[in-house]
């Protein structure tokens, strides 16, 4: 789910009994923002930096030859970029991980890492993350978040000829079917 409280606040008015799950998407996308951010902010002071936003934002094996080539001559100095770069590396690599448990320590553990790197934009993240640790948690029980959803969707909808459904749907939704 968006992590906006207005989003937030309209599921809460029209679904009161939704539990709000944050999706590594939103999670993803902030940290994407914090490091342009800080990258932005220290290019003024480093023009090396200038037109590089794509470089700090694609995953490695996305990148091509010249972008990398760029890369490593600037991840390897010492930059904020490069610091909230490899933040953000390790941030992703935290999704791969299985087990629930270990999961939610590896994220305290990066929060605290952001907490201490100084840098606003991270620090900002961090705090972010602290205040939606329900609903990340949430979505780490989740097996398959489109399938929740596709799940929660079917439930809801009428039989409809024109559009191939023909009849109720077998759901494990406790939602009305009349």
């Amino acid at each position: 789910m968006d992590l906006s409280p207005a989003f937030q606040k309209g599921v809460t008015k029209h679904l009161p009994k939704a539990r709000i799950t944050v999706d590594r998407f939103h999670l993803i996308k902030l940290v994407n923002e914090a490091v342009d951010q800080v990258r932005r902010l220290e290019a003024l002071s480093q023009p090396d930096l200038k037109k590089t936003r794509w470089i700090w934002l694609k995953n490695p094996d996305h990148l091509k030859a010249r972008q990398r080539e760029q890369l490593d001559g600037l991840k390897d100095r010492n930059l904020k970029t490069a610091l909230a770069y490899r933040m953000r590396l390790t941030f992703q690599e935290i999704f791969t991980v299985q087990n629930r448990h270990q999961g939610a320590s590896l994220l305290r553990a990066w929060m605290d890492l952001a907490r201490e790197s100084g840098l606003p934009p991270m620090v900002k993240v961090a705090y972010t993350i602290m205040n939606h640790w329900d609903g990340i948690l949430r979505f780490s029980t989740a097996t398959s978040p489109m399938a929740s959803l596709k799940a929660s969707t079917v439930s809801c909808s009428r039989p409809n000829p024109r559009h191939g459904n023909t009849g109720p749907r077998k759901t494990s939704s406790t939602w009305p079917t009349s």
